[in-house]
């Protein structure tokens, strides 16, 4: 009888660890919105593009690969490109989300 008892106790703080996960993951995500939408805000008023994020890639000696975000308005691009010193800039891929209220709509194409 002990047993049936543990066994319903962790059943019941397992349910309660997934609850909480899922409260701070929609918390996340709501301000990560936020984030959003402030960033098309300051893009939209300032007519340019807004960088999310630069990550190089790889980096030789004189180019690199880097992927960017931008928030421009009602979109959302990430794309990978090669450029600097005797490589023209190569761009290799690029996703578009699209900027709505409620989601995101994702349009990508590979480039080559």
């Amino acid at each position: 009888m002990p047993n049936k008892q543990h066994a319903g106790f962790q059943k019941q703080e397992e349910s309660d660890n997934k609850d909480r996960e899922k409260i701070i993951e929609v918390w996340l995500i709501e301000k990560f919105r936020d984030k959003l939408r402030k960033a098309s805000i300051i893009s939209s008023r300032k007519d340019k593009p807004f960088i999310l994020y630069r990550n190089i890639i790889e980096e030789s000696q004189d180019a690199l690969e880097e992927e960017v975000a931008t928030v421009s308005e009602k979109y959302v691009v990430v794309q990978v490109f090669c450029h600097g010193g005797f490589v023209p800039t190569d761009f290799q891929k690029q996703q578009i989300f699209t900027f709505l209220p409620t989601q995101f709509q994702q349009h990508s194409s590979t480039l080559g």
